[in-house]
């Protein structure tokens, strides 16, 4: 997970101008897709999806983002356009809302804008690794990467990473029906690597996750590695 250092957080959030949007509850949302954008944000606490629709209605979620993760970066472009996403808050949040005229100053007094250029990077870089995913990987992989890699935006409790997401959130950011999404959860119950509750996804070891997910990369790459007409036999024995 990327997020920026509490360095350049804080020449962020100098100015008078910001303005701090506390105590906000799920479902919150900070600014549409196509919406005018005006201001950037900085997520303080909590966690927010981002989901972009298509023409036909049809979502994905295209990241989670965590404390220290900005929202918005469409507020830099020149000319200004619209946000390409919608920005929902998961759970109780704090956002700092930066102005975009505060923005321009803050650049034009430090070396602030190297920081975001390298932050934006990295979420470029995040967004290519999901490429990566949705081509290569099968549901049941991308599932286990993205539940151990949103552990690390929760704090555990009890042992055990408590995920506040829905099925059909994770099915819109692994891109998988609800159905498949479904059984390959319940499959991975079974197998106690998980553990299903209402709204939430228990994770007791994303070190677990991330060791299986890479065990099934070897699996497939060996798979790939097969005679075409042994691979074909296969298939035809089921």
């Amino acid at each position: 997970m990327t997020s920026l250092a509490p360095e350049v957080q804080n020449s962020l959030l100098q100015s008078p101008e910001v303005t701090h949007l506390r105590d906000l509850r799920r479902s919150t949302v900070l600014f549409l897709q196509n919406q005018p954008a005006d201001s950037l944000f900085l997520l303080e606490e909590g966690l927010v999806k981002m989901t972009r629709m298509n023409e036909a209605g049809s979502r994905i979620i295209l990241s989670i983002r965590g404390p220290g993760d900005l929202l918005g970066e469409e507020v830099l472009a020149e000319p200004p356009q619209g946000f390409y996403t919608e920005a929902e808050v998961l759970t109780n949040a704090t956002v700092a809302q930066i102005p975009r005229e505060t923005l321009r100053q803050a650049f034009a007094e430090s070396d602030l804008a190297l920081s975001l250029v390298n932050y934006i990077l990295q979420r470029r870089n995040a967004l290519a690794v999901k490429i990566e995913l949705l081509c290569l990987n099968d549901v049941e992989h991308r599932v286990l990467h993205y539940l151990a890699e949103l552990s690390s935006l929760v704090k555990p409790g009890e042992g055990v990473y408590q995920i506040p997401i829905t099925q059909l959130e994770l099915a819109d950011l692994v891109g998988a029906t609800r159905e498949t999404t479904s059984t390959t959860l319940n499959q991975l119950e079974r197998r106690g690597l998980i553990k299903l509750s209402r709204r939430m996804l228990i994770v007791p070891s994303p070190e677990k996750l991330q060791a299986v997910a890479r065990e099934r990369v070897k699996l497939d790459g060996d798979v790939r590695k097969l005679p075409e007409d042994l691979l074909s036999s296969n298939g035809n024995e089921q």
